[in-house]
């Protein structure tokens, strides 16, 4: 088992950083060529659609084949695709349209891969290692996406976007070899045996939501929570930040790192001490992370007329403090997840997982974007979480009192 997911972890972590340096590194490469703002919007909304489009039919995909080989291929694949750009980039030949088919099938296989990782977990760790376990990934999906942008921009801005996609390449093909020297056996279960038809797979695996009433509401609440505090980075941050308190967009940088500084902290703590009950501990945690954020909400309202290095600072502490409780909640709600959803269901319920959440983003960030252009963005997130902790209380009021048989 150790070597397997320890394998895996190592190759996750290869495939991260290669990942985290294209995602910083795109939007400079799609400003490069198009020269407009304008363009590069309509660029990323278009390279998420076949993910968006395509999530639904790929759980049933991953349940079918080896989720080991289903990995491998997704990371030939992704080396192929960068290795192509590699020669097309060295010879003068990128251009725009090629450049976003290409961008959009990477998006499309790096979210096959993302399912495929959660279920083979399932497989790799026991119920009782699975929190330790998703604490160590996400200390290495944190650090790569801490570390993977400054090396990113550094390398673009030296030598540029060919030297960034050859380093890329590179790390995909390590990430490829530890993967291909798993110890791993597929555990075929008694849904996969039976289930032979595409059509019946997908309706069996939103018929399983449906009637798995804990699993069903943490799915929902999960969805919720996206609408209510997706757009903190994009709307809330900037608007309480550089736009209210005029602080510069070089400070504003550091909102993300305290942030990030909080999640690793927490991912390290959960990696180290594998008895922390969290799941039992799940209600008070979605309350204490609303409160962290009505807190940010408040001092915006109560210290406009003091210092900004004064808010600034309070808001930074809060920010790592709401990183730290972030990853207390996701770790264990993942690991629930994992522990408690069948394997033969496993792909499909991820998969509606990621679709229901990239959903649910865009329209957060269209309602939050308007509210807060009406009352601000400090009311407006204080709003959006005593709405959250309501629909907490009253989610895991009836999970208490209703039970899973």
């Amino acid at each position: 088992m150790k070597r397997g997911v320890n394998y895996l972890l190592i190759a996750r972590g290869f495939s991260e950083f290669a990942l985290a340096m294209y995602t910083i590194t795109l939007p400079l490469i799609i400003l490069q060529l198009t020269g407009s703002l304008a363009k590069s919007g309509y660029f990323f909304a278009l390279i998420t659609l076949p993910s968006l489009l395509g999530m639904p039919f790929v759980g049933p995909l991953v349940e079918r084949v080896s989720r080991q080989q289903m990995i491998q291929i997704c990371l030939l694949l992704l080396f192929t695709l960068f290795g192509g750009q590699l020669i097309l980039y060295h010879f003068n030949l990128m251009q725009l349209v090629l450049l976003t088919l290409i961008a959009m099938v990477i998006t499309l296989i790096s979210a096959v891969s993302d399912i495929a990782t959660r279920v083979i977990f399932s497989e790799l760790v026991p119920a009782t290692e699975l929190e330790r376990y998703n604490g160590l990934k996400s200390l290495i999906d944190n650090i790569c996406t801490f570390a993977a942008p400054m090396l990113g921009t550094f390398i673009y801005g030296l030598w540029g976007s060919q030297y960034v996609v050859g380093l890329i390449s590179i790390l995909l093909l390590l990430a490829l070899w530890f993967v291909t020297q798993m110890a791993y056996t597929r555990k075929i279960t008694p849904t996969q045996r039976t289930e032979t038809s595409f059509g019946a797979n997908l309706k069996a695996g939103i018929t399983y939501i449906k009637t798995q009433k804990t699993i069903l509401r943490l799915f929902l609440l999960a969805m919720v929570l996206n609408f209510f505090v997706a757009a903190t980075d994009e709307i809330i941050n900037p608007g309480i930040i550089v736009a209210k308190y005029g602080i510069s967009k070089q400070l504003f940088g550091f909102s993300a790192t305290a942030f990030i500084t909080g999640v690793i902290l927490a991912s390290w703590l959960i990696s180290r001490r594998p008895k922390i009950d969290l799941h039992a501990k799940l209600a008070q945690l979605f309350v204490i992370n609303s409160l962290i954020m009505i807190l940010i909400g408040l001092s915006s309202l109560l210290l406009i007329h003091q210092p900004w290095q004064l808010f600034y600072g309070v808001f930074l502490g809060l920010e790592a403090l709401l990183g730290f409780c972030t990853i207390l909640i996701n770790i264990p709600l993942t690991a629930y997840f994992q522990a408690h959803v069948p394997l033969g269901y496993q792909g499909r319920f991820f998969a509606f997982f990621v679709f229901t959440a990239k959903l649910a983003v865009p329209l957060g960030m269209a309602y939050t974007g308007q509210l807060s252009q009406k009352m601000g963005p400090d009311s407006t997130y204080i709003l959006n979480n005593v709405m959250v902790i309501l629909i907490v209380l009253i989610v895991f009021h009836k999970n208490k009192a209703k039970p899973d048989t």
